[in-house]
């Protein structure tokens, strides 16, 4: 499986996000952008921490007297925005998106191409 936005990461790092960042918004800004309401975008990122003393530090994980733990929760249940990492989605524009689509298609394109030389046994 191709993971495009892991990829476009490796060829950019400028582009590295997390989910509902600045760079899916700006994908999705790349392909149609009447399905971003900008008036959506919110303010700094607010976690929803477990308790006072369990700390919310990223969509699976906690941290307790310094040691993070792994805990799976539902995006609601961490963020109300949706937004998390180090994008903030106002950062996203169209032409970050199309650059960002345009690169990675024509990679996987380019390794699709090499990848048919493999013979597979």
């Amino acid at each position: 499986m191709l993971n495009w936005w892991l990829m476009a990461w490796d060829m950019n790092p400028a582009w590295k996000g997390g989910h509902g960042g600045g760079e899916e918004t700006a994908a999705i800004l790349g392909i149609d952008p009447s399905l971003v309401d900008k008036s959506e975008i919110g303010g700094e990122l607010q976690f929803k921490h477990l308790s006072e003393n369990l700390k919310t530090t990223g969509f699976r994980s906690v941290e307790y007297k310094g040691v993070t733990v792994e805990i799976l929760r539902n995006t609601p249940h961490v963020t109300d925005s949706g937004w998390i990492g180090p994008d903030h989605p106002s950062t996203a524009t169209e032409e970050w998106g199309k650059e960002m689509l345009e690169t990675t298609a024509n990679y996987i394109v380019d390794f699709m191409e090499e990848f048919k030389k493999v013979k597979l046994s």
